[in-house]
């Protein structure tokens, strides 16, 4: 048998029974409830015809004491024993996620029960550490002209939610001083679909003249800097994986594909 459940199965054990035993020690509640005072007092006494059955419900009530903090100890000392049994119950089904959440539960009722320390330590040991999703896909699909709009379709492995950066420009662009138009796209069931309108506003004639000769690069990347990125690929792209995973003049990783297309713009 293994030894770190005998291990665990044992302090369980020890829990139970120093509860029990006085570790914790219920006390039984001694507050009387109006049907035992009623039990207990005997024969009651002949009612006066005048008198109002409703007023003597609510003096009744109103003389029934709160319950005391011996009574609000005994409950949660139940609590504890309780949730140790499941645990233990847990871990002999080698059920370890749940004996983490009845261990915790003990804690929240008493946070210094070191039997419960020991127990969640011990199955803590036995849970795996997920193993972070990484990220490699980054793919070209269609690259086609549509009016004024040159439209790009990608895949990528990202979940939904995810944003790509999707560009074009002229190959040898300065790179103080793009031509073309750079823009994030949200993917959808594993596709990313990019409209850009080029070139960019703002070109001088000489500009906008080199960038409709093309060739042309569609570029796809994939970023930290889009904050709904980050919580999946990590704050320095450190869950960016494969051929097309880089490092970037910024300190982080991204994933970045670049192909060159000649194409007629209706510019």
């Amino acid at each position: 048998m293994d030894k770190n459940y005998l291990a665990i199965a044992t302090l369980v054990g020890v829990a139970l029974g120093s509860v029990a035993c006085g570790s914790v020690s219920p006390t039984p509640s001694s507050v009387p409830t109006r049907t035992t005072r009623q039990l207990s007092s005997g024969p009651a006494a002949p009612s006066s015809s005048s008198a109002n059955p409703v007023i003597e419900v609510a003096r009744s009530e109103a003389a029934a004491p709160a319950p005391t903090p011996d009574a609000t100890e005994s409950a949660r000392a139940r609590g504890i024993i309780d949730h140790l049994g499941a645990a233990n119950s847990f871990v002999e089904a080698q059920n370890w996620q749940a004996a983490r959440k009845e261990f915790q539960a003990v804690l929240d009722l008493d946070p210094k029960n070191a039997q419960a320390k020991a127990g969640l330590a011990a199955v803590e040991t036995r849970i795996p550490t997920p193993v972070p999703q990484t990220y490699s896909r980054l793919e070209i699909l269609q690259v086609t002209v549509a009016g004024p709009q040159v439209v790009v379709v990608g895949a990528t492995d990202l979940p939904d939610g995810c944003e790509v950066s999707i560009g074009i420009d002229t190959p040898g662009s300065p790179d103080d001083k793009y031509l073309g138009m750079y823009l994030f796209f949200p993917v959808v069931g594993g596709k990313v679909e990019g409209r850009l309108v080029a070139p960019r506003p703002g070109l001088t004639a000489a500009e906008r003249l080199r960038f409709m000769r093309g060739p042309y690069e569609i570029e796809l990347m994939v970023t930290p800097m889009s904050t709904s990125n980050a919580k999946y690929i990590g704050p320095k792209g450190e869950y960016l994986t494969g051929p097309l995973a880089t490092g970037s003049d910024m300190g982080f990783r991204i994933l970045d594909l670049v192909r060159t297309y000649n194409l007629r713009l209706n510019g």
